[in-house]
């Protein structure tokens, strides 16, 4: 996502228009780097709506992104995701060490 996200930042900056992309589609690697999707992008078509940034509804596959808006968002979700796994780990992590079974446990193995 990131690497997109750069990408997307990157073509902005040398074209001055905003990448557009249809959600779902796959992408052709060549020589470890992705080229364009594999189907050329008709936006005259009625196959997908175009999604604003600002509608909060959710992104469905075949849906026309701003690219930019869209892996910003991708990535502030994942980042907020792994928060959050992060913090359950770190809460079982703390669990098992206040147990009175692992106190136990230590214990018993000191006295051998």
């Amino acid at each position: 996502v990131v690497r997109r996200l750069e990408k997307s930042i990157a073509h902005y900056e040398a074209t001055g228009k905003r990448p557009m992309h249809r959600v779902g589609n796959w992408r052709m690697m060549c020589c470890g780097v992705e080229c364009i999707g594999a189907q050329r992008m008709c936006f005259c078509c009625n196959f997908g709506k175009y999604h604003d940034e600002n509608d909060h509804t959710p992104i469905q596959k075949g849906d026309i992104v701003d690219s930019i808006s869209y892996y910003t968002r991708d990535l502030a979700d994942m980042n907020h995701h792994l928060f959050l796994l992060q913090q359950s780990k770190l809460r079982l992590a703390d669990s098992g060490r206040q147990s009175m079974r692992a106190e136990r446990w230590f214990s018993k193995a000191l006295n051998m």
